[in-house]
């Protein structure tokens, strides 16, 4: 069934759009350039939450996490307290880059940076490297043939189609924290939920964490077209705490 939902969830995404209000590659340079403006000015604070959301925003651009890593370069070894946090941020957020042209600057600030917590983000970061580089495919696929407005949006239906199980609970938390109004994407965590909660493997806690999340989406949304199919997981799933999920958030809706 999961062959099958790729197409679906695509077509959500475009339906009854017509090509003159396509998101364009202007439309996505100019959010790059918002990610370099901010991190290039002084206001750390805004500077935090863009950098929280390139955790799933899917760039990979040189010319915005070159920024990050000279900013990174600048403050790696700073014995200024706010500069060390700061320099934390940047390590943590130039893996999602999912570029080896930053595994050199990452593995020295690791290994010889002087806050701990600096060393300790660089770190992390080099581990996730890798892993960003095959959710930065995914988290992007389509983006170019967005609707108008819509960017945030497709790679969001991006994640809720993903094989991966962290992405796909990634893309369940955006649609529960931020679009639980948006009828596409409930309808693409309707789908995604039909098709998976009775796959799920009980000895996968991310396989359950992410199916969950996927419950908790649809109830967030107060969608009572949800109401039947958690019924269905609340009778039939073979792992408790879906079935108490679905069983608790089925209560809530009308």
């Amino acid at each position: 069934m999961r062959a099958q939902l790729l197409p679906t969830l695509l077509a959500l995404t475009v339906a009854c759009v017509s090509s003159d209000v396509f998101a364009s590659q202007a439309d996505i340079d100019a959010e790059i350039n918002r990610y370099i403006t901010s991190i290039k000015g002084t206001d750390y604070p805004e500077q935090r939450q863009l950098m929280e959301k390139l955790e799933w925003a899917g760039h990979s651009s040189a010319a915005l996490y070159d920024v990050i890593a000279d900013a990174l370069s600048s403050r790696k070894n700073s014995k200024d307290s706010v500069e060390q946090k700061q320099a934390a941020w940047y390590a943590k957020s130039l893996a999602t880059s999912g570029s080896e042209n930053y595994r050199a600057l990452l593995e020295d600030v690791a290994a010889n940076a002087k806050g701990k917590s600096v060393r300790k983000y660089a770190t992390i970061g080099l581990d996730r490297l890798e892993q960003y580089r095959a959710w930065n495919a995914v988290i992007t696929r389509g983006l170019i043939e967005a609707a108008n407005g819509r960017l945030e949006q497709t790679r969001i239906a991006n994640m809720l189609q993903a094989d991966e199980f962290d992405l796909l609970r990634i893309g369940a938390k955006r649609v529960y924290h931020e679009y639980s109004k948006d009828a596409e994407l409930v309808k693409a965590t309707q789908l995604r939920l039909s098709a998976e909660w009775n796959q799920v493997d009980a000895k996968n806690g991310h396989h359950i964490d992410a199916v969950a999340w996927l419950i908790k989406a649809l109830g967030q949304a107060r969608d009572a077209s949800s109401k039947a199919l958690l019924l269905e997981i609340k009778e039939n799933s073979k792992i408790k705490k879906i079935r108490n999920y679905a069983k608790n958030i089925g209560k809530k809706l009308a």
